[in-house]
């Protein structure tokens, strides 16, 4: 043991007056300070402890959330795998037969398209002109708005070219139209005479496509859409056509 030397009772006093705290002594000039600071650190680390606790519970929950939706995945992708794996015909799987289904849709679609593009020829649209000999006549007359402006040459002109565009726009009509001739009979009345050329077995054509009803109606459906303001205006209702033997 080591012995220490026993101070005066003045320097007990100077002892207590000493507010400094060393290392030699072991006193502690405000008693309150080392609770207060115990206290403080403990609150902290309270509050620090609770925070961390609260981020790992937030954190685990996240993790316990993605780990469900993936085994969720995982259940519903072999739930389909397992149903695709089914023998639905003859042994044939059934993503076997959506894929040939699928294939089967596009081979249609390819060949429709192409069948689309390729162009057919229609018989009735070939046909050898030069070999409309036989002749087949019509004529008749219809009134007009009365000429009072324009030379009587000139409107005979304006009106063939009228029925000749008539007849050439006609899908039916054109291959087999040849002419138009008009005569003014008066300024109010025009004459004309219609021939078309038919191939020799025109039985048909006569009946049917080169008969007066069809040669009359087209002339008759064109004078009804013709613009009423037209100096030279045909009335639709004078129209008189028959066919000329």
């Amino acid at each position: 043991m080591e012995l220490q030397q026993l101070r005066p009772a003045g320097d007990y006093r100077a002892v207590g007056q000493n507010d400094t705290v060393t290392p030699e002594n072991g006193t502690c000039s405000d008693h309150s300070t080392p609770r207060e600071t115990e206290n403080g650190s403990f609150l902290q680390d309270v509050q620090v402890d609770g925070g961390g606790r609260e981020n790992c519970d937030e954190n685990d929950s996240n993790s316990d959330d993605a780990e469900l939706q993936q085994s969720g995945l995982r259940r519903e992708f072999s739930r389909m795998k397992k149903e695709l794996g089914k023998d639905v015909v003859c042994h044939l799987k059934l993503w076997m037969l959506i894929v040939a289904v699928l294939i089967i849709v596009v081979i249609v679609i390819v060949l429709s398209v192409s069948l689309c593009k390729v162009h057919h020829e229609d018989e009735d649209e070939t046909y050898d002109r030069s070999t409309f000999m036989v002749p087949r006549f019509f004529s008749g007359n219809f009134n007009i708005s009365n000429l009072t402006s324009m030379p009587e040459e000139e409107a005979i002109r304006l009106l063939e070219r009228k029925v000749v565009d008539v007849y050439n726009s006609s899908f039916a009509l054109t291959r087999y139209f040849s002419s138009a001739e008009l005569t003014l009979l008066r300024r109010d009345m025009v004459e004309f005479q219609l021939q078309f050329l038919m191939p020799e077995e025109h039985g048909q054509l006569e009946r049917y496509t080169l008969s007066r009803e069809m040669v009359y109606s087209v002339l008759f459906q064109r004078l009804v859409e013709q613009d009423s303001t037209d100096p030279l205006y045909i009335y639709p209702l004078s129209l008189y056509m028959q066919v000329r033997k």
